[in-house]
């Protein structure tokens, strides 16, 4: 059995200062992919024994993307803009890719043009990557469907929520499955709270933005998923946690 992770922890200091390294430790992960990491990071004495590979954004000190990572692995480079960025990093754990991406958010600034760009380059790469065992990691700040926003906060995001919902169906139409969702079809549940806006949190308003997508070949290897609730205090982002079937 294989146990990954996704996590954007709006940067690791403050991360770090939340209690990330006390749910690292209970959570017996194998790789762990993580967003926006905003920095560099020294490694605890008690995972001397991880490899930790980071892709920062060259431009700024925004974003920034990495992977915590116990099995041995192999390191491959996308020709990608996006990597360059801090948006996206790739490795090959056992003959599995394992991508972990960071989209634009469209409260951060981002014209549409770019987010959409981002988006779309994401879309077309992975027709390549789900011709082989895959699995997308990451804060990919759209929702999947209505399920996955809280009501009240629809009005913020009336002018692009379609797209978003429409660019994931296109991921699932070329074969990708949305973990969580497929293993949970009915539950009602977010990985996100705007912190500029705590009672969301208290009263567990928000949306579902963080995702482990696996192409048709790991399907059958899904075993068990949790996506932490907002109790959670390390990020405004909860993690997702996937258990598969697979050799390490």
């Amino acid at each position: 059995m294989i146990r990954i992770g996704t996590f954007n922890l709006n940067g690791f200091r403050s991360a770090e200062r939340r209690g990330f390294w006390s749910w690292f430790a209970r959570n017996e992960l194998d790789v762990l992919c993580v967003q926006e990491t905003r920095g560099p990071l020294d490694l605890p004495k008690s995972i001397r024994d991880w490899e930790f590979v980071e892709r920062p954004n060259r431009f700024s000190g925004s974003a920034g993307v990495g992977m915590f990572i116990r099995p041995p692995f192999l390191p491959y480079n996308q020709p990608l803009v996006a990597v360059q960025k801090g948006r996206l990093m790739s490795i090959k754990v056992q003959g599995v890719s394992i991508h972990s991406l960071y989209a634009p958010s469209p409260y951060m600034g981002t014209h549409d043009k770019e987010r959409i760009h981002f988006l779309e380059q994401i879309y077309q790469a992975s027709e390549v990557w789900i011709q082989e065992p895959c699995i997308l990691c990451g804060d990919f700040n759209v929702v999947s469907s209505m399920k996955d926003i809280h009501p009240s906060l629809l009005p913020q995001r009336r002018s692009f929520i379609h797209k978003e919902i429409a660019w994931m169906q296109r991921m699932k139409d070329l074969g990708w499955v949305d973990v969580w969702r497929e293993m949970n079809p009915s539950v009602i549940a977010y990985s996100y709270w705007s912190h500029r806006h705590p009672q969301l949190r208290t009263e567990n308003r928000g949306l579902r933005l963080d995702y482990q997508m696996v192409s048709p070949h790991l399907a059958k290897h899904m075993i068990a998923t949790d996506m932490v609730g907002p109790e959670l205090m390390i990020s405004d982002h909860a993690p997702v946690v996937v258990d598969y079937d697979l050799p390490l």
